[in-house]
């Protein structure tokens, strides 16, 4: 890599390496049983240049062939129009020290991997025998490393470990699919904890009940979350406040909500899912105030928005293609959330519950990031909800949908509590607790 650094640094004004070498192992169950084991070994590095005010990326697997390489970069270089964009430079007393390796979780192997599913597969067919399972256990094991030609010579290592959980129950001709996934840089062991969840989420779907349309307190669970998820973060998005199609872009030092609402940005938290030393850019991680009770304080910058619109990276240039997609080696650093956090309170579930007396649970949704996310408007089919009346969960709930504007909901938060999980969901991973939200429009066929 240095001698492409060299190479690439003899015909731009800067040059920038990334580089990660990626270890993956998983083990996939169909039916309670294995069905398949996977791994993959994998390497690539990507190069970033700049001359002239102009900008060329490329990536490849073939981390030999410098020439080409540096060749398709220039490529890029001779279409591109100016930008304004300045390389980072750090030096290595500027970045933090974040736990991102677990030793233990490093070493799990397959078969280990095999007798976590089991752990799950067997909590489930002891309680529910007619559920039909399936499930993926796997981790990662990366070498990150990132160079550029203003001195910046930083790698780490990282582990992941992922699980995936979907039972299938058939009643009154109906199937009912509950998903359920966990994600963490370390070994946390808490595949048993999702498969009792799994198990009483069937169990409240045995019976049915009824709720007509009209206004009604919303808990969301952090599964249900992801309804909020898409057009909040994008809120957040420097590059959407500079251009003005933030909805709350003009909105900073107001309050946006109440005083028991705090969310941060956060690649500084031990062993978070996208927690590490720094972005994908270099930029030092740090944790970034989005909203500290209830007021807008900030919002997240990858390096070529802050450039752009007179602000400092908050370590968000992180490599990913789009709102549906994870980490993607081939994509250039844009401004993305690293670890979202809505910060939990410090009463428990059970406690909030009993001071409300009717409401929709929602654990699970139908076409989440599908409203217009630009403004915050949500319209989503609930596939998994329950009513909780008097005191207890009454039985599931079918046929409703839920709508209405994220901020307009968030102003309405009645309650956060203390359960905080990390969520791995199709727009990406937060750590979010269950919170209930007053006056929430719900549609019924009833």
């Amino acid at each position: 890599m240095e001698k492409l650094l060299e190479l690439a640094k003899n015909h731009t004004d800067w040059a920038e390496i990334f580089h990660i070498k990626r270890d993956y192992r998983a083990v996939n169950f169909k039916s309670g049983q294995v069905y398949n084991i996977e791994g993959e070994e994998e390497e690539g590095i990507t190069l970033r240049v700049r001359k002239g005010g102009k900008t060329g990326f490329t990536s490849s697997t073939n981390i030999s062939d410098r020439e080409s390489i540096l060749k398709r970069a220039m490529d890029i270089v001779s279409v591109s129009e100016k930008t304004p964009f300045q390389i980072p430079c750090y030096k290595n007393d500027e970045y933090r020290t974040v736990q991102t390796f677990d030793e233990k979780l490093s070493h799990i192997n397959e078969e280990d991997l095999m007798k976590n599913g089991q752990e799950m597969m067997e909590v489930i067919k002891a309680c529910k025998p007619s559920i039909t399972v399936t499930a993926e256990v796997g981790r990662a094991n990366s070498n990150i490393r990132l160079l550029n030609t203003s001195g910046i010579d930083k790698n780490f290592k990282k582990t992941f470990y992922a699980v995936s959980l979907c039972g299938t129950m058939v009643r009154e001709e109906e199937q009912l699919e509950i998903e359920s996934t966990f994600s963490s840089g370390s070994c946390a062991g808490s595949q048993k904890e999702l498969a009792l969840k799994l198990v009483e989420d069937c169990t409240n779907s045995e019976r049915t009940a009824l709720i007509k349309s009209g206004k009604l307190p919303v808990i969301f669970s952090a599964r249900g979350f992801k309804t909020l998820y898409p057009p909040l973060y994008m809120a957040f998005c420097g590059d959407r406040v500079g251009k003005k199609i933030s909805p709350i872009g003009d909105k900073m030092g107001e309050k946006i909500g109440p005083s028991i609402l705090t969310i941060v940005d956060d690649n500084t938290v031990p062993f978070g899912p996208i927690s590490a030393p720094m972005d994908d850019e270099g930029v030092p991680s740090q944790r970034t105030e989005l909203i500290k009770d209830g007021i807008l304080k900030g919002f997240y910058y990858d390096l070529t928005g802050a450039e752009k619109y007179n602000s400092k990276s908050t370590g968000n240039g992180i490599k990913r293609a789009s709102l549906y997609e994870a980490f993607k080696l081939t994509a250039p650093p844009a401004s993305w959330p690293s670890n979202f956090i809505i910060m939990p309170s410090d009463k428990s579930k059970a406690e909030l519950m009993k001071g409300i007396k009717k409401a929709l649970i929602v654990e699970d949704v139908l076409g989440a990031g599908q409203g217009n996310n630009m403004s915050g408007e949500f319209s989503v089919n609930v596939v998994l909800g329950f009513l909780w009346e008097d005191g207890e969960i009454k039985g599931r709930v079918k046929d409703i949908m839920i709508a209405g504007n994220v901020f307009d909901v968030f102003k309405n938060l009645l309650w956060v509590a203390d359960d905080s999980r990390w969520e791995h969901s199709f727009f990406g991973i937060y750590n979010v607790p269950t919170m209930c939200f007053g006056d929430v429009n719900i549609a019924s066929k009833i």
